[in-house]
């Protein structure tokens, strides 16, 4: 399998916690370059 490169485009991401990170790290381990774009932490 070739690697990919892949963009994620989120609103939501690390350290909060969603679906997306999982995503994201396991692209990750398997070897494709994951770049993510997302906002300031919302923190209540």
């Amino acid at each position: 399998m070739t690697p990919k490169r892949i963009l994620i485009n989120t609103n939501h991401f690390y350290p909060e916690v969603f679906r997306v990170n999982d995503v994201a790290f396991h692209l990750a381990q398997r070897g494709h370059k994951v770049s993510v774009i997302t906002c300031i932490l919302n923190y209540p």
